[in-house]
């Protein structure tokens, strides 16, 4: 953790964890609890990290809607978790879309093997993303490549959406630090509460 991070506790778990890799909430003025995605909204914030089982707990338990009115010293009204959930996941997708097609606006970005692979020979890259789609045995290869250089890996999101961002390529590398890192904070986020939906 850098200096100047910010901890919160997640009022599921209880787990305390850097600002940035949770979910913020906040009161509408009727007192409704909404999910503040992009950390604008103005107000007092209650955290969540994003699991199923902590957003369930959450919405759904007696004592965590006490936890919400604790965080917010009042009374509140809780979304149904389903709803939360999708609106979540709709989120992160289009942030992480949006994310990619910047970096591939401002040319930070190697689409496809044979760009990534010229990268990684200069070491120019920060994160590589690999489609769920690649053969095993390719997953494999760029694992051994990339563990050797120390470079982060993560798995590109199955979304139309991204998909079309990055024009159907299954290999994709960002080159630039600050980019992969706010790319791998939402992909993380997504992935946890996709593979709890599994």
């Amino acid at each position: 953790m850098k200096k100047g991070d910010t901890l919160r506790s997640c009022l599921g778990c209880r787990e305390t964890f850097e600002k940035k890799n949770l979910l913020r909430f906040v009161l509408s003025p009727e007192n409704e609890v909404v999910l503040d995605f992009y950390w604008k909204l103005p107000g007092r914030g209650g955290y969540l990290c994003p699991r199923i089982n902590c957003i369930e707990k959450a919405l759904k338990g007696n004592a965590f809607k006490r936890a919400f009115k604790r965080a917010f010293k009042r009374d509140v009204k809780i979304p149904e978790a389903e709803e939360l959930i999708e609106i979540f996941t709709l989120r992160c997708t289009e942030k992480i879309a949006s994310l990619l097609s910047m970096a591939i606006r401002s040319r930070k970005v190697s689409l496809g093997s044979e760009a990534v692979e010229g990268d990684v020979k200069r070491d120019a890259l920060s994160l590589l993303l690999l489609s769920k789609e690649l053969s095993h045995t390719a997953r494999m290869k760029w694992d051994r490549k990339m563990v050797a250089k120390g470079i982060n890996i993560g798995n590109i999101p199955s979304s139309e959406a991204i998909n079309t961002v990055l024009s159907g390529r299954k290999v994709v590398a960002i080159k630039d630090q600050g980019m992969a890192t706010a790319l791998k904070v939402e992909i993380d986020k997504l992935e946890k509460i996709s593979t709890d939906l599994i």
